[in-house]
């Protein structure tokens, strides 16, 4: 048996003095949830392991300053009417629990507890405790809608938001440092800072704050995501590779044609393109040891050869790669672009960089 702690609060609107449907509202450790936790594919959709690695490596920062946070949990409880004694509840222990919410997360604390060589941080793990938000007395039905409502309603945080405000990722605290300057070269370029999305052709700003967060992680380690080594090695180097980043755009500007963003003047607002630039310049002027980033002594010249490409979407050297994009069906001017966001090792791109 299981003894819960907390309040039971009777759901509204269900008038029967029988098996009321109702919530609770308490803690368990997370060695607790694994042994009592049930996934139903009938109510759940299906895993994404994905999603699970993703959730993994963010459990693996539990040792940072900041820790981690995992969202409560919400459970359906299938077993007999809990037994109550003052605030104390007993609920049968067997696998009686059946997740709504927090699949992904419960899978990628199990992955964690089986990976994970150090017994001090998996027992730091086992022990910690969670919230969890228990139903008890829904019907398969209400399961199943109640995962919808969860699911189907709760609005994720934008991703610019992200950088802002997540420093875990030293990417994030890279582009937020250097946005602080009004005189940064990458906002006389156009940095879209509100929205996700950049809708092209209305919106001018050459990048948005997640992308340009990928930029510079494809430009230092040639990857869209640091690694979790790698966000030790840029944390230690951080002054320096900030100081980096700070000459490295003022010369980018400089390459650049005047609005870099305007996909009608030219095609360097596609994320095809940034991409390829940031991985490009990665090869020509990083090289990444196991213990440091170090730049070429002539990064300069490289990145200046920039400016030699005809950046114009009608420019012969790209017209095998462009699209026509917009038009009056979309309600948008024509324009050239990508087929998709996908970087290209562009030729011209790369011989320029030679």
């Amino acid at each position: 048996m299981l003894l819960l702690t907390g309040h039971i609060l009777l759901i509204p609107n269900f008038t029967s003095t029988e098996n009321r449907k109702a919530i609770l509202t308490t803690e368990l450790t997370i060695e607790e949830l694994l042994e009592v936790y049930k996934i139903d594919h009938t109510v759940n959709r299906d895993i994404r392991y994905e999603k699970i690695v993703q959730m993994e490596n963010y459990i693996k920062q539990i040792d940072t300053d900041l820790g981690i946070y995992i969202p409560a949990i919400m459970l359906a409880y299938e077993g007999e009417d809990p037994v109550p004694e003052d605030n104390n509840y007993l609920f049968e222990k067997d696998r009686t629990f059946v997740v709504l919410d927090g699949q992904h997360r419960i899978k990628a604390l199990e992955s964690y507890i089986e990976e994970e060589e150090d017994k001090n941080k998996v027992n730091k793990i086992l022990k910690s405790k969670i919230t969890i938000q228990v139903y008890f007395n829904l019907s398969e039905q209400e399961k199943r809608q109640l995962f919808i409502e969860i699911n189907g309603r709760s609005k994720k945080v934008g991703h610019n938001i992200s950088v802002n405000f997540d420093d875990r990722n030293p990417m994030n605290s890279l582009v937020t440092d250097l946005l602080k300057n009004e005189r940064s070269p990458i906002l006389k370029m156009g940095v879209e800072q509100k929205l996700t999305r950049i809708v092209r052709p209305n919106n001018t700003n050459w990048i948005s704050m997640i992308r340009l967060s990928r930029f510079i992680s494809y430009l230092l380690l040639g990857t869209q995501e640091p690694s979790s080594y790698s966000k030790v090695i840029i944390k230690k180097q951080y002054e320096e590779i900030f100081s980096f980043l700070q000459q490295y755009f003022n010369h980018l500007v400089l390459a650049f044609p005047k609005e870099p963003g305007n996909v009608l003047k030219n095609i360097l607002g596609h994320e095809a393109v940034q991409n390829t630039i940031a991985i490009v310049c990665h090869k020509k002027i990083i090289k990444k040891t196991n213990k440091k980033v170090l730049f070429n002594k002539n990064w300069k010249q490289t990145v200046g050869m920039l400016k030699y490409i005809d950046w114009r979407p009608n420019s012969t050297i790209f017209e095998d790669r462009l699209v026509l994009s917009g038009g009056k069906s979309s309600g948008k001017s024509t324009y050239f672009g990508f087929s998709d966001n996908k970087h290209y090792d562009l030729v011209p791109v790369s011989l320029a960089l030679h």
